[in-house]
C-alpha cells in the first residue's frame, strides 16, 4: 500500500471519528439546554401568573412547558395554535353556555356534540390538530363550569382567566427562547475541523504521487 493511500485512510478515520464525537456532544448539550429552557420557562410563567394574581398559575406553567421547542420558530408555531384554540374555544363556550344553559337536555347534548366534533376534527385535520384539541377542551371547561356556577361572572371569569393563563405561558416561552437562542457553534466547529482535514488531504495529494513518491 502506498504512503498516499495510508495517509488518506488515516485522514478518513480521523474525520469520521471527530464527526461522530462532535455530533454526540452537540446532541447531549442540546438536550440539556432544552431541559434548562423548559424549567426556566415554567418558573417564569408561574412567577408572572402569581404576580398577576390569576386563579390557576399551573396552567401557565403547563402552557410554557408544552409549547417551548428547540427553536424560536417552532415555539411560535405551536404557541399560535394553542393561543387561537384556547381563545376561540373560550369564546364559543361562553356563547353556547349563554344560549342553552336554561335547557338542561339540550345543554348536555351540546356538550356531547362539542366533544365528538372536537375529537373528530383533531383527528382529521392533522395540521391544526393541536388548535382543535385546545379549542374543544376549553369549550368543555367553560360549559361544564357553568353547571356548578351558572352566574355570568363565573362563566366569563373561566373564559378570560384560562386565556390569560395560556397567554402568559406562551409569553414565558417566547422570552425564554430569546434568552436561550439555538446555537450552532458546535456544528460550525465540526465543519471547520473536517474542512481543515480535507485541506490537509489535498496537500498530501499534491506532494505525493500515486506510488507514494514525492514529486
Amino acid at each position: 500500500m502506498s504512503v498516499s493511500s495510508r495517509v488518506d485512510g488515516s485522514y478518513h478515520k480521523l474525520k469520521k471519528s471527530l464527526h461522530g464525537e462532535f455530533i454526540n456532544r452537540f446532541q447531549s448539550k442540546t438536550q440539556l439546554k432544552q431541559v434548562i429552557k423548559s424549567t426556566f420557562a415554567c418558573i417564569l410563567a408561574i412567577a408572572l401568573a402569581v404576580l398577576l394574581k390569576l386563579d390557576a398559575p399551573f396552567w401557565s406553567a403547563i402552557s410554557a412547558f408544552v409549547v417551548i421547542q428547540g427553536s424560536l420558530g417552532s415555539t411560535l408555531a405551536k404557541s399560535l395554535l394553542r393561543f387561537l384554540g384556547t381563545v376561540i374555544g373560550a369564546g364559543l363556550g361562553v356563547v353556547l353556555a349563554g344560549l342553552f344553559i336554561q335547557y338542561t337536555f339540550v345543554y348536555y347534548s351540546v356538550i356531547f356534540s362539542v366533544a365528538v366534533v372536537g375529537i373528530y376534527c383533531s383527528s382529521v385535520d392533522r395540521q391544526h390538530a393541536y388548535a382543535w384539541l385546545l379549542g374543544y377542551i376549553t369549550m368543555l371547561m367553560v360549559m361544564l363550569n357553568v353547571l356548578s356556577d351558572p352566574s355570568p361572572n363565573a362563566m366569563y371569569a373561566v373564559a378570560v382567566y384560562r386565556s390569560l393563563e395560556i397567554a402568559i405561558g406562551i409569553f414565558a416561552s417566547f422570552v425564554t427562547c430569546l434568552l436561550f437562542p439555538t446555537g450552532s457553534s458546535a456544528l460550525l466547529l465540526n465543519q471547520a475541523i473536517t474542512g481543515f482535514i480535507d485541506n490537509l488531504q489535498e496537500v498530501n495529494h499534491y506532494f505525493y504521487n500515486a506510488d507514494g513518491k514525492k514529486e
